[in-house]
């Protein structure tokens, strides 16, 4: 029945012309790691950022959103007129849009802020990215080293807390490769004693597509036995003669013979493998049981998947830590909102929050100024022609601590020909994709009163820079209110 509505087939079509270039990339992605040496140059184009590109061409789609989709005023309804109706769709283009970014770009930060993947940069054939990539595990290290003597000297569970977000830093991979690194003090580091234990990782078995597809033999397995569950033996012999293996290029697995907890019977096969450095010898039962009884700190998947913009919020606190106590103020946005410096001319979209930090997209104005001075009235997702872009600087990552040095606003988005002959600025008439007018602009501090509590709370502002939340009894059990001093 959904379907047999005009609108709602828009809609669809809308959602799916708006996430094709991810779909493109996704696809794209997943061939490419199946070849030789496919997996290390995903790695390495992830630690890059290569889907600011993508995402780049999500924002442009949007931007240009009459030149790929029908004519929006034929899905007026009876009564509705044509540019309440285009506006309806421009306002579901852009909040879809801002989802796609800020969901994908902050997955993503985990391989481009992340560690160790961010280190996979330093197998990249660019001399000017290694040594990017050198800086910026420098940065990190000294961060980190000054979070750890705060937690040292005051013990705050704050500090702590802060530490436990980051999430890499329980990982011995990450410790024991920093720590190579800090000990060439960050330069000539030498690159081969990095890059083996980088490539070993890029190529093991931690991709999630060659998880998902031996895990799809193995149910197949087990749904063709009888009892709906294959012996070990089975599903271990399947797996090691399916066809996923050679896909993926990766080697047979060997059989090896070991004497049941004691000295380990596999001398001769290490001594084969240059890439070991264990002596088989000294591989005892108590050693495999300590091993095996090793404790890692239990992550959440939201806190890994937030571990990346959790070091970025590190690296912009770390002059000062104690202005992470003011993130909170981050909260205080919502996707859609216009967000923009005092003093400065770059305006945001917000397209996703957390208690790190703030992902916005940068928006362009599309006249220099309006008359008097005043602040821009109309942005657009793409710059004026003529002005070069670059994708990669499109995505920012923005910290508020301070609620009075930020400005804030509502957007509405409008197409450009449907304002013709309904505004008096005909450049901005004169624009044939999405623009963004300027609703209500005024200080953070303000407009957090206003905006940030809505569909929960009631704000008012009686003196200075305090307010009074009014909170309903539905709520709360009965009329609250509670006094906020920014």
């Amino acid at each position: 029945m959904v379907l047999m509505n005009r609108r709602a087939k828009f809609l669809c079509s809308l959602a799916i012309y708006l996430v094709e270039p991810v779909e493109v990339y996704q696809a794209k992605t997943i061939t490419k790691c199946k070849t030789r040496g496919g997996l290390e140059d995903f790695a390495i184009n992830a630690a890059r950022g290569e889907h600011l590109q993508v995402l780049g061409e999500v924002m442009q789609r949007c931007s240009q959103l009459l030149h790929g989709m029908p004519a929006l005023a034929n899905f007026a309804g009876q009564g509705e007129s044509a540019m309440v109706v285009e506006r309806h769709f421009a306002k579901t283009a852009l909040n879809l849009t801002l989802a796609i970014v800020g969901n994908i770009h902050t997955s993503r930060t985990m391989y481009s802020h992340g560690f160790p993947f961010t280190m996979m940069r330093l197998l990249s054939h660019d001399e000017s990215e290694r040594t990017r990539c050198l800086q910026f595990c420098e940065s990190t290290w000294r961060a980190l080293r000054t979070l750890g003597d705060r937690m040292a000297v005051s013990g705050d569970a704050f500090f702590a807390s802060l530490h436990a977000q980051l999430v890499w830093p329980s990982q011995h991979f990450c410790r024991e490769m920093l720590l190579q690194l800090a000990s060439c003090d960050f330069s000539g580091v030498p690159l081969q004693e990095v890059a083996n234990p980088l490539l070993r990782m890029a190529r093991g078995f931690g991709g999630t597509k060659i998880i998902e597809d031996l895990v799809h033999v193995a149910k197949t397995v087990n749904a063709s036995n009888e009892a709906g569950k294959g012996g070990v033996m089975e599903v271990m012999h399947e797996l090691s003669n399916c066809k996923v293996l050679e896909e993926y290029d990766r080697p047979r697995p060997t059989m090896v013979k070991l004497s049941p907890f004691g000295r380990a019977q596999i001398g001769a096969q290490l001594k084969q493998c240059s890439e070991c450095k264990v002596s088989a010898c000294n591989i005892k039962e108590e050693e495999f049981v300590q091993f095996g009884g090793a404790e890692y700190q239990a992550v959440s998947p939201e806190a890994y998947r937030m571990q990346g913009v959790a070091t970025m919020s590190l690296l912009e606190v770390a002059e000062d830590l104690h202005r992470a106590r003011k993130h909170w103020m981050n909260l205080m946005l919502y996707r859609g909102a216009l967000l923009q410096k005092m003093g400065t001319p770059n305006a945001y979209l917000v397209s996703s929050v957390s208690e790190h930090g703030v992902i916005a997209v940068r928006i362009f104005p599309v006249k220099d100024q309006t008359p008097g001075g005043h602040p821009f009235n109309w942005f657009s997702l793409c710059p004026l022609p003529g002005i070069h872009d670059d994708n990669r600087m499109r995505v920012v990552f923005l910290q508020v601590t301070h609620l009075r040095t930020w400005r804030a606003a509502d957007i509405e988005p409008c197409l450009g020909p449907s304002l013709r002959g309904r505004v008096a600025d005909d450049s901005v008439a004169a624009r044939s994709d999405l623009v963004l007018r300027f609703v209500g602009g005024r200080p953070l501090v303000e407009w957090s009163a206003l905006r940030a509590f809505r569909g929960i709370s009631t704000a008012r502002r009686f003196g200075g820079d305090s307010f009074r939340l009014q909170f309903p009894g539905a709520l709360l059990g009965g009329l609250v209110t509670w006094h906020l001093a920014f």
